[in-house]
């Protein structure tokens, strides 16, 4: 091979992937345990479906991936994230087929950025594993990103959550021990053992004033039922805080997001 060839495939390999244009609108979907901003890429039947969908509490997103294909592991990996060419992240992505349709969908947490972030982004770019980059462009989403922090207010308020509750909140619940260890191979479910099932609980949890977990909802499917329901059962359980506590030092109800990743044990 000459030169000349091998600098035509470095200057190929390094070309930017082009931004796939935007499809219709923003979609705002909101359900019993999230609320998400959805916007469709491609020919008139979408091929990609970008997915914003910020966590009920705790300042964390939710990156959504529609796909009709994927050419990397099925069930998750590694992933970047760019937005704008310029603020980047690495972390773990999830991914599951969803059942009954041709449409894969691939989840990536992105912890201490809030939806604002997003909404002023002109492009973001999605790369999981080895497979070939997603590149999309973001269009005006100001609207769209006021509708869904109204959404995501009136969820809040349809689980007896205060969308002001942090304002009582001087010193916040802290768990005691490690959480690590109020989880244990032994609550992996039976049945998503032998289905090779793995994936990331994402849990709204509300500390009581005794420091106990009191409540425990899903806001973010590991797209296996009993895993979703295992993860709250052992964080009810075993789960156990320092109450969060007010201005005058005295106890009072909480609320926090947790997330713990499911991985088949090698033994």
């Amino acid at each position: 091979m000459t030169i000349a060839a091998i600098v035509a495939i470095l200057a190929q390999a390094a070309t930017p992937t082009p931004a796939l244009p935007p499809s219709g609108k923003w979609v705002l979907e909101g359900e019993s345990n999230m609320c998400a901003l959805l916007h469709g890429y491609g020919a008139e039947k979408p091929d990609v479906t970008l997915g914003i969908r910020p966590w009920p509490i705790g300042g964390g997103v939710d990156i959504l991936l529609f796909t009709r294909s994927m050419d990397s592991d099925p069930t998750g990996g590694s992933a970047h994230l760019t937005i704008d060419a310029a603020a980047s992240m690495d972390g773990y992505y999830q991914s599951y087929a969803l059942a009954g349709r041709n449409i894969r969908l691939a989840t990536l947490s992105v912890s201490g950025r809030s939806a604002d972030v997003f909404m002023s982004a002109k492009q973001i770019t999605v790369s999981l594993d080895q497979g070939r980059p997603i590149t999309v462009s973001v269009p005006d989403s100001r609207a769209a990103f006021a509708a869904l922090a109204n959404c995501n207010n009136l969820l809040l308020k349809s689980l007896g959550i205060d969308p002001a509750w942090a304002h009582n909140v001087a010193v916040p619940a802290l768990p005691i021990g490690s959480q690590r260890d109020w989880f244990s191979p032994d609550d992996y479910p039976r049945t998503a053992l032998r289905g090779g099932a793995q994936g990331t609980s994402s849990l709204l949890l509300t500390i009581g004033v005794d420091g106990r977990v009191s409540h425990c909802s899903n806001f973010g499917s590991t797209g296996n039922a009993d895993i979703d329901t295992a993860a709250c059962e052992a964080i009810r359980r075993r789960g156990r805080y320092q109450p969060a506590r007010d201005a005058q030092g005295k106890p009072v109800v909480s609320y926090l997001t947790l997330r713990t990743r499911w991985q088949i044990p090698q033994n």
